[in-house]
């Protein structure tokens, strides 16, 4: 992405952008250090925001706008699509503060999420801050958890997680309610 924002006359949109740190670790660093987080126990995985709109400058913004847009098969958004654009936004304001093209920086107030129902534009800075104070104060407190002692809920998504057969263990030496599908 960063190659094609350095060319003199970069694409409207780039697809599929992967955001991987981990050949960047200082940037990691700086990220989580961000918010009070130990780079040494946390590593971030790739993120991948389905599409990056690139917004020329204008007279309310002298500096080139980079804004990230995602697609979903849901209806509509749901909460969770708006945090994780929110996450790729703070995620590619780091990168860009730390090797980004001079006058490139993101579009901090406007997030795009594309649904079968429509597109919606919606305004970044309350989940902004709901996904800062959650790293910064719910984090910590979840990594200081001991995972005997973590809260679970087996549910449809946990097929691709590695914990998948000691939650079903778990669950079913408790009689949780979570064997139960949909609850």
């Amino acid at each position: 992405m960063l190659d094609l924002l350095r060319l003199p006359a970069p694409p409207r949109f780039i697809a599929q952008v992967d955001i991987n740190l981990a050949m960047h670790h200082a940037i990691a660093e700086h990220f989580l250090q961000r918010f009070g987080l130990d780079p040494q126990s946390i590593e971030l995985g790739i993120s991948r925001p389905d599409l990056i709109e690139i917004i020329p400058p204008d007279t309310d913004h002298p500096q080139r706008r980079l804004r990230v847009w995602d697609f979903k098969g849901s209806q509509v958004p749901r909460h969770e699509h708006f945090m994780q654009v929110a996450f790729y936004v703070m995620l590619l304001e780091t990168v860009l503060a730390e090797i980004g093209p001079p006058g490139t920086v993101m579009d901090t107030e406007i997030g795009i999420i594309e649904a079968r129902k429509g597109r919606q534009e919606f305004d970044l800075s309350p989940y902004r801050l709901a996904l800062a104070d959650f790293l910064q104060n719910r984090v910590p407190v979840l990594l200081a958890t001991p995972a005997a002692d973590a809260h679970f809920h087996v549910h449809e998504g946990c097929v691709l997680c590695e914990y998948m057969e000691e939650c079903r263990t778990r669950a079913n030496v408790a009689f949780d309610l979570s064997r139960i599908p949909y609850i």
